[in-house]
């Protein structure tokens, strides 16, 4: 068993972060110690390091519980993961295009400046201000 400190350690999270997660429903203790510290079995470090590399792919906590649940769960089909993943996917191609708006759009007001000049004058400043 290991308590929420040595969790922590074995898994790069924060002791504030583990906490997060057991409010969240994420993770929980499997045992107090006589001192009421929280106890963990050795099957939370894989469970912190499955939260943490679902993280890192852009899914949310809220998704991320349906992850674990959809592992879990006896009803759960590989049909839900891919649904719920190519959800995902979908977002993220979404913020792709977003992004590739926005650079353009400051690739184009950076070519508008000269770079000399008074600050007030520059034409990046005067593009974000709203046309009166």
């Amino acid at each position: 068993m290991l308590t929420i400190g040595k969790l922590a350690k074995a898994t790069d999270a924060s002791i504030d972060t583990i906490r997060y997660y057991e409010r969240m429903g994420l993770v929980s203790p499997d045992a107090r110690s006589a001192h009421d510290y929280r106890m963990y079995e050795e099957s939370a470090i894989n469970r912190l390091r499955f939260i943490k590399n679902a993280q890192h792919l852009g899914f949310s906590l809220s998704e991320i519980e349906k992850l674990l649940t959809f592992g879990t769960s006896k009803d759960s089909t590989a049909a839900e993961v891919l649904k719920l993943t190519e959800g995902k996917i979908q977002t993220h191609k979404n913020k792709i295009e977003e992004l590739q708006k926005i650079q353009t759009v400051l690739i184009d007001l950076a070519k508008k400046c000269s770079g000399d000049g008074p600050a007030s004058e520059c034409p990046i400043l005067k593009s974000l201000y709203p046309e009166s």
